[in-house]
């Protein structure tokens, strides 16, 4: 079967890959490329990323010391001018990646993955999957338009006290149970912005500063935005509600993580 192999890499399987001139005698008939690729993630994304390819480097992600196995199939409709220009190029990709592993060196981590659903064009960019980071199951949603540079990221996880503290967080007021969690992450010149939302129905939850308790079971929710800059970290507006406590208002946290303000708007019990 036919391989190709990219510089510093090893052979990758394209059996089944085409290279097609419709007509030759016409001095501006294109190529069209239909490239399928089998082999290791590490060396395939060498081939995706090179020109007029491009998708790995428009992310501006750092990949390193990602490992997997990717099935890829790209098409490339390929002008045969001289003087060729990227946007007369159209270029689109799919690629299933299986056994991921990915560093997450802010964690001092490794997310896993069995299998991640990834397309690409010269316009965008999407991810889909279920990545497990210190024992937490983590629904990945990415949507990215190269043009506008707007970037998109969902979250969904159930969360555990005890998952919470494996990522250095403290929770005294859960107790016990789960928190189904989500979060839509966009990414702004000024830093991310989280609109986060929170189903406590099946978490147990106390506060004895007040002498608030709510069994596993019970109805409550949680919402808010988190703003994250070089300033400090602030939730302009969350807001719990539940059977009998609705609180509503705002935190700030400087850059040292130390807590700035804590505002109430709303506390009714």
């Amino acid at each position: 079967s036919a391989v190709v192999t990219p510089e510093g890499g090893k052979p990758l399987q394209v059996g089944g890959s085409t290279f097609v001139i419709a007509d030759l005698d016409h001095p501006a008939s294109p190529a069209d490329i239909n490239l399928l690729v089998n082999g290791s993630l590490e060396d395939a994304l060498k081939i995706v990323d090179h020109p007029p390819l491009g998708f790995i480097s428009k992310l501006g992600v750092p990949l390193d010391g990602m490992k997997g196995d990717v099935q890829v199939k790209t098409y490339v409709y390929l002008p045969l001018l001289k003087a060729l220009r990227l946007e007369d190029v159209e270029a689109e990709a799919e690629a299933v990646v299986t056994n991921l592993s990915a560093p997450v060196e802010p964690l001092e981590a490794v997310a896993t993955s069995k299998q991640v659903n990834l397309k690409a064009s010269t316009s965008g960019f999407s991810l889909d999957g279920v990545a497990t980071l210190k024992g937490l199951a983590v629904k990945v949603g990415w949507n990215e338009v190269f043009a506008s540079g707007a970037r998109d990221v969902k979250l969904d996880a159930r969360v555990t006290p005890k998952q919470l503290e494996a990522f250095g967080l403290t929770s005294p007021w859960f107790e016990e149970g789960n928190a189904k969690a989500s979060a839509a992450i966009n990414f702004t010149p000024k830093g991310p912005q989280i609109k986060f939302t929170a189903d406590l129905a099946d978490a147990g939850l106390k506060v004895e500063e007040i002498g608030w308790l709510k069994a596993a079971g019970e109805k409550a929710a949680l919402k808010g935005v988190v703003v994250i800059g070089d300033d400090g970290i602030r939730a302009p507006s969350y807001e719990l509600t539940s059977r009998d406590l609705i609180v509503e208002g705002n935190v700030a946290l400087t850059s040292a993580g130390d807590l700035e303000r804590f505002r109430f708007r709303r506390l009714q019990y």
